[in-house]
């Protein structure tokens, strides 16, 4: 969301955020000067196998809806003091409201169910009705063949008026210097990100790995405003939370990078023109997608998180040959110019999940 921020900005736009937790955290250290409205998260919560990913979902479904409807209540009374032109949401779908004009960011318009037992069309039906409301889709990847998100974001079917405004990220390629203490091309990175406690369960079997692995290595565990770190063995760099450009230095100087399946990671990735192993999360089925997605294509190498250990990350990015295609990442500007061609754009609400 950060670089659509950026854009609305450059248009002369008064922009407000709202979020809460660690996108919040997140938004506000990007865009300190802005104006940042608490907006309750979904509070999904993760199970511990990936097994039960799909149960789990339904059991919590009564409460994800009853979010939904919380924060439609909570813009029309937000509408009603600020009265935004423009409401821009990032995969939450109660924001909208029939003064203002409504955009959904997504890159998922055909879901996954990830099981046999619920077939794919239920869920696009689901999906197509919490979508139905919204004028415009807004989708982060290029049209056609070679994109980064497969049947996700480019389905057999169109509903709602929707544009492929080009991956986006917030990081910016470029000459950097290498990271202080560690030498060019030889540590391996790892990036942790996601719910728990999956993301726990992989730094476990990192650490473990860890003790008898030959390279240095550097995890970076994803944990915003965590206010320490556990006791570790010589050669493994624990870093909790990184800022953007820390983290374009530190994969730009990478020799291994290992990293899950999310989204927004592999547009940064590609960003950068760097290769990584991606390792989903197991039972989120938009991360197993993309991974299969993205190995069959050749973009990136992948890995189980049931197989992994250091020394298999090592190997698999060290025999990978594939490579990804020119991306345009500049797309986005021009698409912007295209809809709000003049300097007249007025309130904007960019919202981040």
């Amino acid at each position: 969301m950060i670089p659509l921020v950026h854009g609305f900005l450059e248009k002369g736009a008064r922009v407000w955020l709202a979020a809460s937790g660690p996108t919040a955290a997140l938004l506000s250290s990007a865009f300190p000067q802005l104006t940042l409205l608490a907006l309750e998260g979904y509070g999904i919560r993760y199970p511990r196998q990936g097994i039960f990913f799909l149960p789990s979902m339904f059991s919590q479904l009564p409460r994800v809806l009853n979010a939904i409807s919380r924060e439609k209540v909570w813009l029309e009374q937000m509408q009603r003091k600020f009265a935004w032109d423009l409401v821009v949401s990032d995969n939450r779908y109660g924001l909208y409201h029939p003064d203002a004009r409504n955009i959904l960011v997504t890159h998922q318009l055909y879901p996954k169910s990830g099981s046999i037992l619920l077939p794919d069309y239920l869920v696009h039906r689901m999906h197509r009705h919490l979508m139905r409301r919204f004028d415009e889709i807004w989708i982060p990847d290029s049209p056609g063949q070679g994109n980064l998100s497969g049947v996700l974001s480019h389905p057999p079917y169109q509903g709602k008026p929707s544009h492929y405004i080009g991956p986006l990220s917030r990081l910016q390629p470029g000459v950097r210097p290498p990271v202080e203490g560690f030498e060019t091309g030889r540590y391996l990175l790892v990036l942790l990100s996601g719910p728990e406690p999956q993301r726990s369960l992989l730094e476990e079997k990192i650490l473990r790995s860890a003790v008898s692995f030959p390279k240095p290595v550097i995890l970076v565990r994803g944990l915003p405003g965590s206010p320490g770190l556990p006791e570790i063995k010589d050669g493994v760099t624990l870093i909790n939370h990184v800022d953007p450009s820390t983290l374009a230095a530190l994969l730009t100087h990478a020799g291994w990078i290992v990293c899950r399946s999310g989204y927004s990671t592999i547009m940064d990735l590609v960003r950068l023109g760097k290769k990584a192993l991606l390792v989903p999360t197991p039972g989120q089925p938009e991360q197993e997608y993309l991974a299969g997605y993205l190995g069959a294509m050749g973009y990136f190498p992948t890995l189980a998180q049931g197989a992994f250990t250091l020394d298999a990350a090592l190997v698999a990015c060290q025999e990978h040959r594939g490579a990804f295609p020119e991306f345009d990442f500049h797309a986005f500007e021009g698409f912007l110019q295209k809809r709000f061609p003049g300097p007249g754009v007025t309130d904007q609400f960019p919202i981040e999940s």
